[in-house]
């Protein structure tokens, strides 16, 4: 299935060419500025990645696979677990 989403990087907006979903998370197509964003966050370790898709709340997501083939590059982001919140 094909979403309209985007990824949040930091503070950085960055709008995937084509988003599947997979039982775990997502496979995002992604190029230029946005790609370097995501490899960045990845190597450097400390950035927080959310998925936001209209009419959800936002997802945390952990980028667990990058496979460059030619012009294109699918990044797989899967659930991150998140702490439990109590009151």
């Amino acid at each position: 299935m094909t979403i309209a989403s985007e990824l949040i990087v930091g503070t950085a907006r960055v709008r995937p060419v084509r988003i599947q979903t997979t039982g775990t998370g997502i496979v995002a197509e992604l190029s230029g500025a946005g790609l370097l964003t995501v490899v960045d966050a990845t190597f450097e370790g400390d950035a927080k990645i959310e998925l936001w898709t209209a009419g959800h709340a936002p997802r945390a997501m952990t980028v667990t696979g990058i496979d460059m083939g030619g012009a294109t590059t699918l990044v797989t982001l899967t659930d991150t677990a998140r702490p439990v919140m109590v009151n």
